[in-house]
């Protein structure tokens, strides 16, 4: 295999893959700088394997390339790459999640209402367990982790750990709950089965699931989280 680093500035960053042998556009190409960027488009379309950055340059790149194997790019959100796939993926990945940012700053004030039993408060709760499943159940599957990893992850893993989660549900959370449930329990070989899993942790305990609770079978990403939602120990890995 070979290593080619497309870039504006592959000075800056040859070196950190030099145990790798890299090649960039000056070993194969001597024209005008003006023109550069073309090859590095034509590497990037049909190359085996792509690591990109967040721009709409790589992302176009990869949407024309038939031949790549799988597709990364970095999610600053969990410091690390993540994968995507061009046809059913957001171009950017950085304001994909804002929209989200004030959903989590409401599970924050919420929490200030836990002890409070009005119905303002209680409708409040129901509306944001609501808008969280519901973004959950559009996002696609190589938006999952990004997702997680955003704030809007980490107001929902608050709001799962927290007595709001279940909390005086209604009768249409009821049904919710039990559509959730029978889809997750068809087993983790259907489609947009963590999208369920993650909607229906919001309204069920995990006695409410019987589906072949494989934990070697989810994600990394998602497996401690899911390990301290079951209360398992976190050595069971």
């Amino acid at each position: 295999p070979v290593l080619f680093i497309a870039s504006e500035d592959p000075g800056s960053v040859v070196a950190d893959f030099q145990n790798y042998n890299p090649y960039t556009l000056s070993d194969f190409y001597t024209g005008s700088d003006k023109h550069s960027y073309y090859f590095d488009f034509y590497i990037l379309q049909n190359s085996n394997y792509l690591a990109i950055s967040n721009s709409t340059f790589s992302f176009a790149a990869s949407m024309l390339n038939h031949k790549c194997n799988i597709f990364y790019r970095p999610c600053r959100h969990s410091g690390r790459l993540v994968l995507f796939n061009p046809w059913n993926s957001d171009p950017l990945l950085h304001n994909i999640y804002e929209p989200y940012v004030e959903l989590a700053f409401r599970v924050k004030e919420l929490f200030q209402t836990i002890n409070k039993n009005s119905v303002s408060a209680l409708n409040q709760i129901r509306n944001v367990r609501k808008q969280m499943i519901n973004i959950w159940l559009s996002t696609s599957e190589y938006e999952l982790e990004p997702l997680f990893h955003s704030k809007f992850g980490t107001a929902y893993r608050a709001f799962l750990n927290s007595p709001l989660k279940t909390k005086q549900m209604d009768l249409q959370e009821h049904h919710l709950k039990q559509e959730l449930m029978d889809n997750v329990n068809l087993g983790m070989e259907k489609a947009w089965f963590m999208q369920y899993l993650l909607s229906a942790m919001l309204l069920c305990e995990p006695v409410d699931f019987s589906f072949n609770n494989d934990l070697l079978l989810f994600p990394d990403w998602f497996l401690s989280d899911y390990i301290n939602y079951l209360k398992l120990p976190l050595d069971i890995r």
